[in-house]
Parts: structure tokens; sequence; C-alpha cells
């Protein structure tokens, strides 16, 4: 059973979306590396420069090399994913 609210993780080659992942304090996204996850969605993200932002319908994503760093593996099939 997957999260409620997940992440799309892209192939490191392709850009296609090969899978989810639950995000996590201090996964690194597209966005920044997350500081705090609030509630069913809203994220709040700190940049290379160490701005802090809080984003309620942000829609980032994880790269495959990331994704595998916090054990996610491609092992199944995703049927469905709305981005």
């Amino acid at each position: 059973m997957r999260a409620l609210f997940s992440l799309p993780v892209l192939d490191d080659a392709t850009g296609e979306i090969i899978g989810i992942i639950a995000p996590r304090t201090g996964m690194m996204t597209s966005m920044g590396a997350i500081l705090m996850v609030e509630g069913p969605g809203a994220l709040v993200f700190t940049d290379s420069n160490g701005v802090r932002a809080s984003h309620g319908h942000a829609k980032p994503w994880v790269e495959e090399a990331e994704a595998r760093s916090w054990g996610f593996s491609k092992d199944y099939e995703t049927c469905a994913l709305a981005v």
C-alpha cells in the first residue's frame, strides 16, 4: 500500500516517471530538500541557498538515484499516476 501523499520518481536517463515514493524529511527533490511534511501534501523546503519555502500545492519530483538512497525499488509497476 502506498502513502497518502507520494512523489513521482523520474528515471535518471530518460526523465520518465518510473514509480512513486513517500516524502521524507531530508529527501532531495526538484524544489530542494524537504524540511517538513505538513499534512497531506503541504511541504516545507530549503534550497541550496538556505531559503525556506512552504508550498501547499507543490508538485516536486525525485530523481531515481535519490529515491534509491531512500529504499525505492522499481520492481513493481505503476498503473496510474497524476502529476
